[in-house]
């Protein structure tokens, strides 16, 4: 038996049973199902982090779009907050756009 322990989605059960195998799954709610969305959003920003080609980059944005647009709906975040937030740290701080890498600070 292999163990996955990580929030799938929806059809990810059932495409497993049509295979043939036994599937043991629950649904989650409330603070766990919020903890499991923080913890995909991570494994899905670490497999991005593995893409090589531009299609896989594509695959791999497109699981993070998708773990992002629930969490916006489950924590009840409004997306024109978060491009504002976006918006007033690049006039505070900037953007990433230029490559700027911090190498070290001398204290």
């Amino acid at each position: 038996m292999k163990v996955y322990n990580k929030l799938v989605r929806t059809k990810i059960p059932q495409i497993i049973q049509n295979e043939g195998k036994t599937v043991y799954s629950c649904t989650l709610d409330g603070v766990n199902y919020q903890k499991m969305l923080k913890t995909k959003l991570i494994e899905e920003a670490r497999e991005f982090s593995k893409s090589k080609t531009k299609e896989e980059m594509i695959n791999e944005l497109a699981d993070i779009r998708e773990v992002l647009d629930t969490i916006y709906e489950v924590f009840d975040i409004q997306e024109i907050d978060v491009d504002l937030a976006k918006h007033n740290k690049a006039q505070e701080k900037g953007d990433f756009k230029s490559g700027t890498y911090l190498v070290c600070v001398e204290e």
